[in-house]
């Protein structure tokens, strides 16, 4: 599934955080079960600060973050403030402090770097019910297996803990900045290998920066190899909200992340800072970051997954002022041909009225009806005037 298609994809911020301890505390040795509820492919755990539980979204690529309302309800002191920049390319001033003490399942940990983002400022974040993040550098220390399709996480401090890391591919880590976001190595058809961020807050496969791809054209290695469909509209969304953009989707002959190669698959490019490997990685697949040794373990399961194909409706939706709306449109495929465009508000889709539902509610619906259909009636308001398409979906890339 490539949720980019129906809602900007979650490319949550990357933020420098100030050097400060972080420590966990458990039984020598430990093994501690974390269960995870998952909701647009992104994974959630749930967090307890000053005896309050909320829901934070694990996230490799991020700091650890809180949302103002949490700093509010716990009285956490900001020491400074930082201007920021997103993966998105958008920025903004958040503030920063040290958060005493976190606990996750039996675990604690304590004096974490972390910053506080107003979540009021997004669309698709806000629906999430995001009350913050939990980031690398509070996960960096300890060791962090991801269970993906058995809903869990495991946090110990010892591998002889583990199953599944035991005579499977394992490939070293960069740990980069104060964060200590995991770098893998990755290529493309073949051409030298580049650092790529582990970035479970993004909730595709991967994704290659349009100005990496705009940098190899002159590689006939490359390029030979390549196919792009192109859209546009509301692009990702970081934590300082979405902008309007090109988008695009791409085929490339190869792609090689660590052991592991991927012939012709289809993934996101998009204007972002750097290529990232997204948490549809862990779909079929048992992954293990040891922090401590910087060591990535990967067991491949019989269902392991990568995506091959980019079929689609050709919209992606977003919430809007007057309702959900198109937030991007992809050329020649079944929405466009049908002559919508983006910021039509969605009325209806297959007889469902929207209207009827909370913003949040609806956008939930609309995104669970696109993407479980083949084909749909969709009604849409323009001008003050409706409009009802039939649509199907189709392939605009890869395999049928």
């Amino acid at each position: 599934m490539l949720v980019r298609t129906l809602v900007p994809s979650l490319l949550l911020v990357v933020l420098l955080v100030s050097q400060g301890a972080n420590k966990i505390t458990g039984v020598e040795p430990f093994h501690v079960e974390i269960p995870i509820r998952k909701e647009r492919n992104l994974m959630f755990a749930e967090v307890e600060i000053s005896n309050r539980k909320y829901n934070f979204l694990i996230d490799t690529g991020a700091p650890m973050v809180i949302s103002t309302e949490v700093a509010k309800e716990i009285g956490f002191k900001a020491t400074k403030s930082k201007h920021t920049r997103s993966s998105n390319g958008l920025s903004g001033t958040s503030l920063w402090g040290t958060l005493k003490q976190v606990r996750i399942a039996s675990l604690t940990f304590s004096n974490i770097p972390t910053a506080v983002v107003n979540f009021e400022s997004t669309k698709v974040i806000k629906c999430l019910g995001v009350d913050g993040i939990i980031g690398a550098n509070l996960m960096s220390a300890g060791i962090w297996q991801f269970q993906y399709d058995n809903n869990k996480v495991v946090v110990t401090n010892s591998l002889q803990t583990l199953d599944n890391v035991v005579g499977v591919s394992v490939m070293r880590f960069k740990k980069v900045g104060a964060n200590k976001s995991p770098y893998i190595s990755a290529s493309i058809n073949r051409q030298r290998s580049s650092l790529v961020l582990f970035d479970t807050g993004f909730n595709g496969f991967f994704d290659l920066p349009y100005s990496s791809y705009r940098k190899s054209l002159g590689s006939e290695n490359l390029n030979s190899y390549i196919e792009v469909v192109t859209g546009r509209g509301w692009g990702a969304e970081g934590v300082f909200g979405s902008i309007d953009t090109t988008l695009f989707q791409v085929k490339v002959n190869q792609l090689q992340v660590g052991e592991e190669t991927f012939v012709e698959p289809v993934f996101a490019m998009g204007h972002t800072k750097s290529p990232k490997v997204g948490v549809m990685f862990l779909k079929g697949r048992t992954v293990t970051l040891d922090y401590p040794a910087a060591k990535m373990y990967v067991q491949k399961n019989a269902s392991s997954y990568y995506p091959q194909k980019f079929e689609t409706f050709g919209l992606g939706i977003a919430p809007g002022d007057n309702g959900v709306i198109i937030g991007n449109l992809f050329e020649d495929s079944p929405a466009s041909r049908a002559g919508l465009k983006v910021k039509d508000v969605l009325v209806a889709i297959d007889g469902f009225q929207l209207p009827k539902l909370e913003k949040c509610q609806a956008l939930q619906k609309a995104y669970d009806l696109l993407q479980t259909a083949k084909s749909l009636e969709v009604t849409i308001l323009r001008d003050a005037k409706t409009k009802v398409v039939s649509l199907t979906k189709e392939t605009l890339l890869g395999r049928d």
